[in-house]
């Protein structure tokens, strides 16, 4: 969806919009875990999976690899996973935002302007 999205936006900023859009379409597949939990803690895995998507969108385009996304994104399903004892948690607290924060800033900092050149898999046009 990366490369596909990116195709949108114009030569100066094709790189965000295809990080944006592909992490918001990634965000809302997880609209689905509406059928069997609260709103809100809905929200919050939207909210997550938006800022992963982040950090895994730049991880792909500074190392020319998926397999890196993939590992990353297992490991964080694995995590989250192991932290909540495999159940679906039943209350939302400040401390669920951190992760949020850091995938964030993680996914700004790698693709940052003057970090553009270190990009190994280019959206071509």
């Amino acid at each position: 969806l990366l490369p596909l999205a990116s195709k949108l936006g114009n030569a100066q900023n094709k790189i965000w919009v295809g990080v944006l859009l592909s992490s918001l379409l990634f965000a809302l597949t997880h609209l689905v875990n509406l059928t069997h939990q609260a709103l809100l803690i809905t929200l919050l895995q939207i909210l997550s999976a938006f800022s992963i998507g982040i950090l895994l969108s730049a991880i792909y385009l500074r190392t020319g690899s998926i397999l890196f996304s993939f590992l990353v994104h297992g490991s964080q399903d694995f995590i989250a996973t192991y932290t909540n004892g495999g159940t679906s948690i039943n209350k939302v607290t400040s401390l669920d935002l951190l992760p949020v924060v850091i995938f964030i800033i993680s996914g700004i900092w790698m693709l940052r302007k003057s970090q553009r050149v270190n990009i190994k898999q280019p959206i071509r046009e």
